[in-house]
């Protein structure tokens, strides 16, 4: 086996890729997660070795793996259309998919950076109504557009509901 995705000896990781296994039936007073592998890389570093690798260790020990997730960064993009490609086809039982808080993560890009109009039902959303309905600044002014912790709490029942009982809902907003 090649070394060569392995970092310099002297350097830090920027980041670790975490291969984690979630069961559906579990046990009770046992938790569905399990680690079986981690990687250590540079940030957004692509290694479709270590996925593969991660897929076949569950195959040849007897799991069935369903589906695997990933940030949908471009770097896994390739892998995950490959994998959804096969799936379509009929020639596995795999399904790639983009992890959830990824796709949450776009949603609020396009919420706070504007890049198109963005609509809920037949209102128009507007960044102001954030301010408006009480939102910490946090999640609209994002420092760390890669953190699960601003996805979850923007789309959090809390946040929905100070936007859906805002008064502003549905007026213009003003600017600030």
């Amino acid at each position: 086996a090649s070394d060569a995705w392995m970092l310099p000896e002297n350097q830090l990781a920027d980041e670790v890729k975490c291969a984690i296994l979630t069961a559906q039936r579990f046990p009770l007073n046992v938790t569905p997660f399990k680690a079986i592998g981690a990687l250590s890389q540079t940030t957004n570093a692509h290694n479709d070795t270590y996925n593969e690798t991660c897929i076949q260790a569950i195959n040849e020990s007897g799991g069935i793996l369903v589906s695997v997730a990933f940030d949908g960064l471009s770097t896994e993009r390739a892998f995950i259309v490959d994998k959804l490609l096969h799936f379509l086809r009929g020639n596995s039982r795999l399904i790639g998919v983009v992890d959830p808080n990824h796709v949450g993560k776009a949603i609020i890009s396009q919420l706070v950076l504007g890049g198109n109009f963005v609509t809920a039902g037949k209102q128009c959303f507007d960044v102001g109504l954030l301010k408006m309905a009480g939102i910490s600044a946090n999640l609209y002014r994002v420092q760390d557009y890669t953190s699960n912790a601003v996805v979850l709490e923007m789309c959090s029942s809390k946040s929905i509901k100070k936007l859906l009982s805002n008064e502003n809902l549905g007026k213009k907003t003003v600017d600030w």
